[in-house]
């Protein structure tokens, strides 16, 4: 979804990636999902910009990069399914965005989840992690 606002993006594209959720929860601490889906809002100030790719990262808890899609040539920012292997029983993982135009632009990345403690955690999905 591309959200139209009146400054510029974070870059010298500008645009931004805002808002990055697993599904629909604004706290995703035990997320009931191993698969959890992701979803992002793009801000910028051009009129008529369109994604058409983005890529993902995931980082573990440790800080350390454990996953990261190539680029994915793709207008879906709401639901987009999880890329990466499923989650295990309450691993912890934070994960950034970002986002190419039709016009070729790549947007800066999203912070850190973590940077606003929203890293997503897999739920206790076996009764013995209980």
């Amino acid at each position: 979804m591309t959200h139209q606002v009146s400054t510029p993006g974070n870059d010298a594209s500008g645009v931004a990636i805002a808002d990055v959720r697993f599904e629909h929860h604004r706290n995703p601490l035990g997320v009931g999902e191993s698969r959890p889906r992701l979803s992002w809002m793009v801000g910028t100030n051009v009129a008529g910009w369109r994604q058409a790719g983005y890529e993902i990262e995931a980082y573990g808890s440790d800080g350390r990069l454990v996953g990261r899609t190539d680029r994915v040539e793709s207008d879906q920012s709401v639901l987009v399914p999880w890329p990466f292997p499923p989650l295990l029983s309450r691993e912890r993982l934070t994960v950034r965005v970002r986002v190419w135009g039709v016009d070729a632009h790549l947007s800066a990345w999203s912070a850190l989840l973590r940077d606003r403690a929203r890293g997503v955690r897999g739920a206790a999905q076996r009764r013995d992690s209980w």
